[in-house]
């Protein structure tokens, strides 16, 4: 039998909190107690990821978490500090104006990563070469972070998605 702490339900409810895109329950908090409190429940889910990790995956499954959880975890490090929150509710307005956005494309990433499953092993290079793009992308979005806001952050997502297409 599996051992509660290997549940998939379980783990995958405590990925939705962290993972806030394509959370469509999900809205940034407004005040500093609402984000205080968001820390906490995050931080809850990302142990609960992490122990979901260390107890029920092997080796590269581990692996793959600890670099899918990278981001996140970092997310909670910087957003959850008192700097950190006085710097996050000077966006609140923005992020949460462009969270639907965000959401469909964090969905529409997760469709497109699951065709990689029923897709053809000819069509495997051109699949992780769009999925390559996109990470590019984002990868170009944490290194400029500064230079960007949370809404030119999501219409150059958007774009970049739309250009893949």
């Amino acid at each position: 039998s599996v051992a509660r702490n290997c549940s998939i339900d379980e783990v995958d409810n405590c990925a939705l909190r962290v993972y806030i895109y394509g959370n469509g329950s999900f809205t940034f908090p407004t005040t500093r107690e609402k984000t205080i409190s968001n820390c906490k429940v995050m931080k809850q889910a990302e142990n609960c990821v992490r122990e979901y990790g260390r107890n029920c995956l092997n080796t590269f499954g581990r692996q793959y978490l600890s670099i899918m959880m990278k981001g996140p975890s970092n997310i909670l490090k910087k957003t959850c500090t008192d700097k950190g929150i006085q710097e996050f509710l000077s966006h609140k307005k923005c992020m949460n104006d462009s969270k639907s956005h965000l959401d469909e494309c964090q969905m529409t990433t997760i469709e497109d990563l699951l065709k990689v499953k029923h897709a053809k092993r000819q069509e495997w290079i051109s699949l992780i070469c769009w999925y390559c793009i996109g990470l590019r992308v984002l990868r170009i979005h944490d290194i400029h972070f500064n230079q960007y806001n949370c809404c030119e952050f999501a219409k150059c997502l958007s774009a970049a998605v739309i250009d893949m297409y």
